[in-house]
């Protein structure tokens, strides 16, 4: 909600009722999915909003000045600072095999997957359209966590996906005019 907010001031463009909507929905998806743990994150909601500020500003900066950055570009930067951070842990490793699955995973799947998907997404529908994805990604988390941990997903998660879909629906919808360019247009002709 807050990237759709900054990204409307920014680019100067008007939030239409569905995307409020959306919007709203997609908060609400996260808040269902997440409702059995809002009290238990301690300290770590402080890092959570920080993340959350940095996920909110790289999303606007992206479709403010890097609009035409070659995603693998994008990837050159983000996979060594995960890497580094993945294997700078300092949790005592117990199973080596497990360890180099994860820090791949991290890298290939979380990193570079996650990196591209969400320029390519920038470019194509804009900051604020993209993170209202971010609404179904802890419900799809838990679901995904089912078959691998055991955690059987709670109603608030189903209803976080019920939700989160509806967000990303009006979403879509919303979308109706071009994303606001930045940058400067080429005279007609190209090069």
């Amino acid at each position: 909600m807050l990237t759709a907010v900054i990204a409307a001031w920014v680019f100067r463009v008007r939030i239409g009722l569905r995307q409020v909507a959306g919007l709203v929905l997609g908060v609400a998806a996260v808040l269902a999915a997440l409702w059995d743990r809002l009290g238990s994150f301690g300290t770590g909601a402080l890092f959570t909003v920080l993340g959350m500020l940095g996920f909110v500003a790289g999303g606007v900066y992206q479709q403010r000045f890097c609009r035409d950055t070659d995603f693998r570009s994008g990837n050159a930067v983000s996979v060594p600072v995960v890497g580094l951070l993945a294997v700078t842990e300092t949790s005592p490793v117990t199973d080596w095999r497990q360890f180099w699955l994860t820090v791949t995973f991290l890298v290939l799947v979380n990193s570079m997957g996650g990196a591209s998907l969400f320029l390519v997404g920038v470019r194509t529908g804009g900051a604020a359209a993209m993170t209202t994805l971010s609404s179904v990604v802890p419900s799809v988390t838990a679901v995904i966590a089912w078959p691998l941990l055991g955690q059987v997903p709670t109603g608030g998660v189903l209803a976080g996906l019920v939700l989160g879909f509806g967000a990303c629906r009006l979403g879509a919808v919303a979308r109706s005019g071009p994303v606001a360019r930045t940058a400067v247009e080429e005279p007609a002709g190209g090069r």
